[in-house]
C-alpha cells in the first residue's frame, strides 16, 4: 500500500510547473530563493494557459485567438503593441448556419455572413 501511495505522489509531482521550477533552478541558477522561482513558474504557467488553451475547452469549429482588448485606451504615437492589454477570444469559425448556407447561397454571400458573425463575436467578447 505504501509503494502505491509513493507512486501516486510521484505522478502528481510530475507536472509542467514542477519541471519548469527544476529547470530554472538547475539550468539557469536563477535567483536563490525557491519561493521566488515558484512565483515565476506560476506566472509562466498562467501565460501558457492564457495563450495556449486546452483543446477540450473549445467547441468544435471554434478558433482561439489572442487579440487586443477593448479595455485599452486610445493608442498614443509611438506606443508599442506589447504595451496593449490582450484578451483571448473564441471565434465560431464554422457553425450550423454555415452548413445550411452552403446549400442555398453562393460563396461570396457565405463569406460576408461569416465575416460579420466573426466580427460581432469578437466585439461581444471584448476584442478591439
Amino acid at each position: 500500500m505504501k509503494i502505491a501511495a509513493n507512486k501516486e505522489y510521484a505522478i502528481r509531482k510530475r507536472t509542467f510547473r514542477s519541471a519548469l521550477i527544476e529547470m530554472l533552478e538547475r539550468k539557469y541558477k536563477l535567483i536563490g530563493s525557491h519561493k521566488v522561482i515558484e512565483l515565476i513558474a506560476d506566472d509562466i504557467c498562467q501565460l501558457r494557459d492564457e495563450f495556449y488553451p486546452r483543446a477540450s475547452e473549445e467547441a468544435y469549429g471554434s478558433l482561439t485567438w489572442v487579440t487586443t482588448s477593448s479595455d485599452n485606451k486610445k493608442p498614443k504615437l509611438g506606443q508599442r503593441v506589447e504595451d496593449y492589454k490582450n484578451t483571448r477570444i473564441s471565434l465560431p469559425l464554422i457553425d450550423e448556419e454555415d452548413l445550411r448556407m452552403m446549400e442555398n447561397l453562393p460563396s461570396t454571400e457565405r463569406d460576408k455572413a461569416k465575416i460579420v458573425r466573426l466580427i460581432n463575436s469578437a466585439y461581444e467578447q471584448g476584442a478591439f
